[in-house]
């Protein structure tokens, strides 16, 4: 019994680092989808693009604030919204930014 319960501890001990280390569900990045450092950022951009608004679509890019996605970049989702909003972070990177559902897919 004792052996069962001191396995049973390092299992748990052991696992819970892997556990919570863990990434989740990793994804891939589509080319030329719009990303932003934040989500009011990422709206406007997106709503931009949809208007054929240029000159705001180009501020935004030359500040920095919006960009188009590169193709295969994994990433993780650290945040859903609604509508079609997410939040991702690049694997082995701190640098969060949001974009739409439709800019990834499932790796």
């Amino acid at each position: 019994m004792r052996y069962a319960a001191i396995t049973c501890l390092l299992f748990i001990i052991l696992a819970g680092p892997v556990t919570a280390s863990g990434e989740g569900d990793v994804y891939i990045t589509k080319k030329n989808y719009p990303m932003a450092v934040t989500e009011e950022d990422l709206n406007i951009f997106y709503n931009s693009m949809q208007n054929n608004q240029t000159g705001l679509w180009v501020k935004l890019r030359q500040e920095r604030r919006a960009w188009l996605s590169d193709a295969g970049v994994a990433v993780v989702i650290v945040e859903k919204k609604a509508p079609n909003r997410v939040k991702v972070r690049a694997l082995q990177s701190n640098i969060e930014s949001w974009t739409i559902e439709d800019a990834l897919r499932k790796k």
